[in-house]
């Protein structure tokens, strides 16, 4: 479930680039953040299997 909702994070932080709500800078940083978080997610499901 924590995948699935860091997954949609992904999509409104890309949809708020889009309409003009963050500038490029903030979408990279939010974008690189977003990628650690996931990467973390998952090794965590990884483990637990």
């Amino acid at each position: 479930m924590a995948i699935g909702s860091a997954d949609e994070m992904r999509v409104w932080i890309r949809y708020s680039l889009d309409l003009g709500y963050i500038e490029k800078n903030q979408w990279e940083y939010l974008k690189t953040e977003y990628q650690t978080i996931a990467k973390m997610l998952t090794n965590l499901h990884k483990s637990h299997q």
